[in-house]
């Protein structure tokens, strides 16, 4: 399997591996503790804040309740949510970003 996605559709036919005695699911995943699993990053320049239409509707966007919730369109699409302290820290880069 090539992702944590493609096993959940198909979970009922394939097995996991456990690393370092970790199962993969929704929690070891989103609490970074499944070890080769890496979150998605959005790398966003100082100088790009004012100078880029948008960028901060879409950093706010990004990082909002219906995007990163456990029930928002990202989980949807198959990403593992962060957890909600992970998910405030987030947030809260993006806010400081636009100022």
């Amino acid at each position: 399997l090539t992702d944590y996605t493609t096993y959940r559709k198909f979970s009922h036919r394939v097995c996991v591996n456990h690393i370092e005695g970790v199962e993969p699911n929704d929690a070891t995943i989103s609490n970074q503790l499944y070890p080769f699993v890496y979150g998605v990053f959005v790398y966003v320049k100082d100088q790009h804040s004012g100078a880029i239409p948008s960028l901060q509707q879409f950093l706010y966007e990004l990082t909002s309740e219906r995007a990163l919730a456990p029930e928002g369109y990202l989980a949807e699409q198959g990403l593992v949510p962060l957890d909600e302290i992970s998910r405030n820290k987030a947030r809260d880069r993006a806010f400081r970003f636009g100022m």
